[in-house]
């Protein structure tokens, strides 16, 4: 007579290695068909982990960090996969390095529209990672509503180096200052003060405080019905688009967008940056 033997099965919960949200940015950009290596998934994941530790995550709308090389990889909205993804107009050129735009009306369209979507109001920033220093007559994420009524313009725009070398900011009004040089990590935010209608602006790059001014007489961004462009600006409406294209020459390592940062949150968020592409060994 034979022994009873039983078998029984042991089941093992299995853990991700990564943040929750740097897993689904993972998930996401592998389901695209590109294998993302152990240091690309690191950088993902530490990337996402400072965004959190610089209290930064939460005010984040859209980011986009050029993981895997590919058209269809670049798209992923990290903050939100799915929602505000990129889809791409004219020439953009994928590598591991990131994306860069070529040829009359090339850009990225984020899907985001300053009206219509309704989040940003009187608050906001934009950041890039810029590998490229060069001045030119462009602008390297933004968007633009014509008039035709009144022959006049509203914008929203990070111009990083224009031909004259100035860094031109447009949040419905216009600032513009002198700039050393166009790479590295820059955040431009502002914020509105709706007593007296005034505005704290600054623009952070590589981790220093370039620039902080007080401007009135704004308007609130949701009066701009336009999409929120990279590498370019959006021509709403306008009679000649040729005359507004603005497609940046640059080549970009990330880019994002969302509310105010504090000006402690916008170094942080600078050098973390700085810190994410230096990992993949593309930091400029």
């Amino acid at each position: 007579m034979f022994p009873l033997i039983g078998v029984g099965l042991l089941q093992v919960a299995t853990t991700s290695a990564y943040d929750p949200d740097a897993q689904a940015v993972i998930s996401a950009i592998e389901a695209t068909g590109v294998t993302l290596s152990p240091t690309q998934k690191t950088a993902c994941n530490n990337r996402i982990l400072a965004h959190k530790a610089d209290q930064t995550w939460a005010k984040l709308i859209g980011y986009y960090g050029f993981l895997g090389g590919t058209a269809a990889s670049h798209a992923i909205n990290w903050k939100s996969p799915g929602t505000y993804n990129l889809t791409y107009i004219g020439t953009i050129s994928h590598s591991a390095n990131g994306v860069q735009a070529s040829g009359s009306g090339s850009a990225a369209n984020t899907e985001y529209n300053f009206a219509s979507a309704g989040l940003l109001t009187r608050s906001a920033h934009l950041a890039c990672y810029s590998r490229t220093n060069i001045a030119e007559t462009s602008c390297d994420m933004g968007a633009l509503e014509y008039y035709p009524a009144f022959g006049s313009v509203k914008a929203m725009g990070l111009y990083l180096r224009w031909s004259t070398g100035e860094l031109i900011y447009s949040g419905i009004d216009q600032i513009q200052f002198g700039i050393a040089a166009s790479t590295g990590a820059t955040v431009a935010a502002h914020t509105f003060d709706s007593g007296s209608n005034g505005k704290a602006f600054r623009v952070i790059q590589s981790g220093s405080a370039i620039y902080t001014a007080t401007i009135t007489g704004v308007a609130s961004l949701t009066e701009l019905n336009a999409p929120l462009y990279l590498m370019n600006r959006s021509n709403v409406n306008a009679p000649d688009p040729a005359a507004y294209d603005r497609v940046s020459s640059r080549q970009f390592g990330s880019f994002q967008f969302g509310y105010d940062f504090t000006q402690s949150e916008a170094i942080a968020s600078s050098n973390s940056e700085q810190a994410y592409q230096t990992d993949l060994g593309r930091q400029v």
